[in-house]
């Protein structure tokens, strides 16, 4: 049985596999360790090379003679392929909140940058003097506790 997981190592697809299918696995490795054997006792002779080809494209030829013509899809295909189902939903999950211990840097658009006007309106604010309840006399006035006229000091 094959088991397919993503990256989080989530159950996507579960596809079983039976004897049959292990058994032609197994013969098709076989074939393939064959084949390779065949390269490697040719060398590197170009002679030898051009009669492993002729023969094997006769092979080719009368096995697709023999085989009934099967038409696969591409998705049956890749599936085939890889060995395991492509999965017919995928979930997409939106990106986690952004956690930041710092200061997230944003870029300014041109209205933040440009306005002159504000930046006079915010200069006159923070020179304004504004009264306020001093702590001593109970009146808004200019002063706070520490500089009260009203305070009496010993000399």
């Amino acid at each position: 049985m094959e088991i397919v997981y993503d990256a989080k190592v989530n159950l996507l697809e579960e596809k079983r596999t039976n004897s049959m299918d292990m058994e032609v696995n197994r013969m098709a490795s076989e074939m393939r360790k064959d084949m390779e054997n065949l390269f490697q006792r040719s060398g590197n002779s170009v002679d030898t090379m051009h009669i492993v080809k002729s023969k094997f494209q006769q092979f080719v030829d009368e096995i697709k003679e023999e085989l009934p013509a099967n038409q696969q899809s591409r998705v049956e295909e890749i599936e085939g392929f890889i060995r395991c189902s492509i999965p017919s939903e995928i979930n997409i999950l939106p990106p986690n909140e952004l956690c930041s211990r710092r200061r997230v840097k944003r870029f300014r658009a041109h209205s933040d940058k440009g306005g002159s006007e504000k930046k006079e309106e915010t200069k006159k604010k923070k020179n304004e003097i504004v009264p306020h309840l001093c702590g001593s006399c109970k009146e808004l006035i200019l002063h706070d506790k520490r500089y009260c006229p009203k305070n009496v000091t010993l000399p």
